[in-house]
């Protein structure tokens, strides 16, 4: 007797337990980020800033090089007439 009874209790906890899997709902929200509508964080004027500033000194940078490539190049070796 305690058998079917404790058999019983089983199924009826699974059934319970099934029933509760089958009503539960997704907890992941899928809304779209309340910052998409935020220009200010879309356009992100500092990261552009700091990349036009390094493109500058890059610029600077070759136009020395150059400029020492081209003083080198002027300048007579020894051995040249």
């Amino acid at each position: 007797a305690e058998d079917v009874i404790a058999r019983r209790r089983e199924r009826k906890g699974h059934n319970m337990h099934r029933q509760r899997l089958k009503d539960s709902r997704a907890q992941v929200d899928q809304n779209v980020p309340d910052t998409t509508s935020m220009k200010h964080l879309r356009n992100r004027a500092k990261k552009r800033q700091m990349a036009d500033d390094r493109l500058q000194q890059i610029a600077i940078e070759n136009r020395k090089l150059m400029e020492k490539m081209a003083a080198i190049m002027r300048k007579k070796g020894p051995g040249t007439k």
